[in-house]
Order: structure tokens, then sequence, then C-alpha cells
């Protein structure tokens, strides 16, 4: 924190983001961190992630060393990964068409509590940076609704030819224009 504020060493806030104390701390957010990533990315695209996760990870972190001691030193992913996925809620609650509001809400906050909900307590984790990134998330997620759209996560080619092949494919019905009925040889009559 004192290196933050007293030293103005703004680039610690990013680079707090991308150093682990172990390798179990990274093992813990690499999941998250590839799939949420990977579904912003895919959905939104680079304005969402990797550039609004990054921001909200940094600025979780610039909270979070706010209110700790002077001497402490914040180091991971987490506060970036919580806004990550409540950025991704927000936005599916927004954008999906598949049920209703109340619903989306429903299950986006089911999926919140099973996901991030922390299930053992350790004093060396900063559950302060992980709810800082869970609000941030949610407010960015506000603000970017308004500018982002949601793009398919297949490439328009793959699914322009997912489309041609389809069409490609021999149908059954006649082609539209064409007669229902060809003309067919009467049927044989057997005694």
């Amino acid at each position: 924190a004192r290196a933050v504020f007293e030293n103005g060493e703004v680039w610690r806030l990013f680079t707090a983001l991308f150093t682990h104390s172990d390798l179990g701390h990274l093992a813990s957010n690499s999941p998250l961190f590839l799939i949420f990533g990977w579904f912003l990315h895919a959905y939104f695209g680079l304005m969402v992630f990797p550039l609004a996760a990054v921001v909200i990870g940094a600025l979780s972190n610039l909270l979070t060393i706010y209110f700790y001691d002077p001497d402490s030193h914040l180091v991971g992913a987490s506060g970036m990964l919580y806004g990550m996925v409540s950025l991704w809620l927000v936005l599916y609650v927004r954008f999906d068409t598949d049920f209703t509001v109340p619903k989306r809400t429903f299950r986006a906050i089911g999926v919140s509590l099973l996901m991030l909900f922390p299930t053992t307590f350790h004093a060396t984790t900063s559950y302060l940076a992980h709810a800082w990134g869970f609000l941030l998330g949610i407010l960015f997620g506000f603000v970017l609704m308004r500018f982002v759209k949601v793009t398919s996560p297949i490439p328009v080619p793959a699914l322009e030819e997912r489309e041609a092949a389809s069409a490609r494919r021999v149908s059954l019905l006649p082609p539209e224009g064409a007669d229902a009925s060809p003309e067919e040889p009467p049927p044989r009559v057997l005694h």
C-alpha cells in the first residue's frame, strides 16, 4: 500500500493481478479466469475482456489496499475474477432472452452464491478484495451494457459455412414453386 500511495508506484495495482503467493493460489484462480475470460471476450469483445476486467482488478486492488495497513502486500487476481463473474452475470441478466428477467436474476444470484461464496476462511485471504471486485463488476456491468453488443462465440465464417452446408443438404420436400404432387403413374391394381 505504501508503494502505491506514497511512492506513486501505480503499476503495482496491475502487476499484483499476475503475481500469486504460491502454485495453489494460481491454480485456484486459473479456472475462473479461463472460463469467464473466454465468456466475456467471446460474447462481448475486447472492451469487456481483457480491458474492463483488468481495470476492475486494478481498482479493486486500489480500494482494498486503501483500507489495509500501509505495510500490507496484496497479490493475486481474486478481485478481478470476482469482478469478471459479476460483470458476466449483469450482462447475462441484461442480454439473455431465453428466460424472464426475474428468472434470470434468480439464476444469476444462485450462480454467484454457488461459485463465489467461500466455503473456508483463511486469515491470508483478502475477502475485501473479493467484495470490491464483485461490486465493481456489477457497476461496470451496468455502465458497459449501454455500449456492448452480444457477439457470437462462433466465428462468423464458421456460422456462414454451417448455414451453407445445411442449405446444400438434400431436402425431401419439393423446391419452392414446384408442384407438390408430380405426375405419377396410376397405381397397379392387383386381382
